[in-house]
């Protein structure tokens, strides 16, 4: 580890907010200076939405984007983004507190620009989910989507629509998030995660 990376890592474990846009290249160990493309980040972006909704990260500052205005608005303090708002996830902020619990906790990961290697670590510690470590030889793009797509949609066993099944909520979800996916790898996570094989319409008693 460089003196440049040392000091660089140091400045950001004193900071009390960081912005979604830094949150997801440190999430994933990346150069936090640098920019990165959509398919490289777009997993892990839509696993810190999802945090974010489910308050395991705490926002400290909200933006959003009015459609009438191109332009960028700071919300009052702890509003939480909702249907009738564009939310600017780029300088949308959480606390920095929550965003390290959330990694060691929920991600499973503790990247070294925010966790000191050399502080003593806990035997009971995590394991780092290495799904989601892109640099991981048989690393699988639809495999962390397919898990990431689950915990968003069918961790908390949604009912059935009333007409189709819960493989239409799947589908939304993967076009929603996932819209450089093919057809085709879409159809496959669709295929390994739809509880209702059968399909067709709800059965009544």
């Amino acid at each position: 580890m460089t003196q440049e990376f040392k000091k660089a890592s140091k400045l950001w474990r004193g900071m009390a907010t960081i912005s979604i846009e830094k949150a997801i290249y440190l999430s994933l160990d990346l150069e936090p200076s640098r920019k990165y493309s959509p398919d490289e980040t777009n997993v892990i972006f839509q696993r810190i939405k999802q945090a974010i909704l489910d308050k395991k990260l705490i926002i400290a500052k909200y933006a959003y984007i009015q459609k009438s205005k191109p332009s960028s608005y700071l919300a009052p303090n702890n509003q939480q983004p909702n249907n009738s708002q564009t939310t600017d996830w780029t300088n949308t902020t959480v606390t920095m507190e929550s965003f390290k619990s959330w990694l060691e906790h929920d991600l499973k990961t503790k990247p070294l620009w925010l966790f000191d290697p050399d502080e003593e670590t806990p035997t009971n510690a995590p394991p780092m989910a290495e799904y989601l470590n892109q640099k991981h030889p048989m690393y699988s793009p639809e495999l962390a989507a397919a898990i990431e797509t689950w915990e968003a949609v069918l961790k908390n066993n949604p009912e059935r629509p009333k007409r189709g099944s819960r493989k239409t909520l799947i589908e939304k979800h993967l076009n929603d998030n996932y819209p450089k996916f093919s057809g085709e790898a879409k159809k496959r996570i669709t295929g390994i995660l739809n509880p209702d094989k059968a399909g067709g319409v709800t059965k009544t008693e």
